[in-house]
């Protein structure tokens, strides 16, 4: 009888513990049910987040998703530190979001045998430019020597051309749009 009561006060006192220790609800005072209160930006969230948001262009959640009033991916969960993001992304603090990852551009010296260094806009050009060339659009027209850049201006087709860049006779460089605009 004696072993049978030394179990059961052990019992009780083991549940007096576990009912005295507070149960983990990742609640801050201000959270309303269903919510948790995410410490990294002191914001209540939705546990399980919200379904059906879309996540504007250029950006992407991972495992996150997209709050619409913040502007910016929260965790649907408290314990959801890393969001994940997806091969050909990384994570940005300043947009705190996923942005797409840029791939690491040459230096001076180091363009593919095909192309060449262009100093004004610090990348690699090919040289005799794609093939067909582009042309300017609005009217406006690239020296000669140089084609329409997928970037909104004219580029040189070879080092040679990259300086003083010589438009037609009726129109004029404009050395910051990088163009031939009309004389008028």
């Amino acid at each position: 009888m004696l072993i049978g009561f030394r179990i059961f006060a052990f019992i009780v006192a083991c549940i007096a513990v576990v009912a005295a220790v507070p149960a983990p609800t990742h609640k801050h005072k201000d959270c309303n049910r269903n919510f948790f209160w995410w410490g990294r930006k002191n914001y209540c969230l939705p546990y399980g987040g919200i379904r059906g948001v879309l996540t504007p262009g250029r950006h992407h959640c991972g495992r996150w998703y997209w709050h619409t009033t913040l502007g910016y991916c929260v965790p649907p969960q408290p314990n959801w530190d890393d969001p994940q993001c997806p091969a050909g992304w990384r994570w940005d603090d300043g947009a705190y979001s996923c942005l797409p990852a840029t791939p690491t551009l040459p230096g001076p010296g180091q363009c593919n045998p095909s192309h060449f260094w262009w100093e004004a806009k610090s990348f690699c050009l090919i040289t005799g430019g794609p093939s067909p060339l582009p042309i300017a659009p609005n009217g406006w027209r690239c020296p000669n020597n140089w084609y329409w850049h997928g970037n909104g201006y004219c580029a040189p087709r070879a080092i040679g051309y990259c300086n003083n860049p010589v438009c037609h006779s009726s129109f004029l460089w404009d050395p910051l749009g990088l163009y031939c605009k009309p004389r008028f």
